[in-house]
């Protein structure tokens, strides 16, 4: 998503379904909740591919959300902090590749970014 972001070629149309644990320890069966919550998660995602979003005020919603806890958040006008973790990152490889002829990959897909974050990382890079 963060490519796409990046690109400006998000899709329409974006879900997020997630099950908040009782637990984080690690364990190789899920939670009883998390168990629990399997089936209902399977039905959503069927429900979204089947069509079944409906368009709202900045962005798609559930068809029937009050059969489930949803939170709507909107991006967070704050930088995170992640950018400028990268942006040392990015410094480090450049040091190790000047001075030992090192490369490096830096994996941003998993790491949030707000609109502020890119801004930053964008006029670093001289980019606007």
């Amino acid at each position: 998503m963060a490519i796409a972001r990046l690109t400006d070629r998000l899709p329409p149309y974006r879900a997020l379904i997630a099950v908040q644990p009782a637990s984080v320890e690690w364990s190789e069966e899920p939670t009883p909740q998390v168990e629990a919550a399997i089936a209902r998660v399977c039905e959503i995602v069927q429900d979204l591919v089947a069509g079944g979003c409906h368009e709202v005020a900045g962005g798609a919603a559930m068809s029937k959300p009050d059969e489930i806890g949803i939170k709507v958040a909107t991006p967070a006008a704050e930088p995170t902090g992640n950018a400028l973790a990268i942006l040392h990152e990015v410094a480090d490889a450049m040091e190790r590749l000047v001075r030992d002829g090192e490369t490096a990959l830096i994996d941003l897909r998993g790491l949030p970014l707000t609109p502020s974050d890119f801004e930053l990382l964008w006029g670093s890079a001289g980019r606007e």
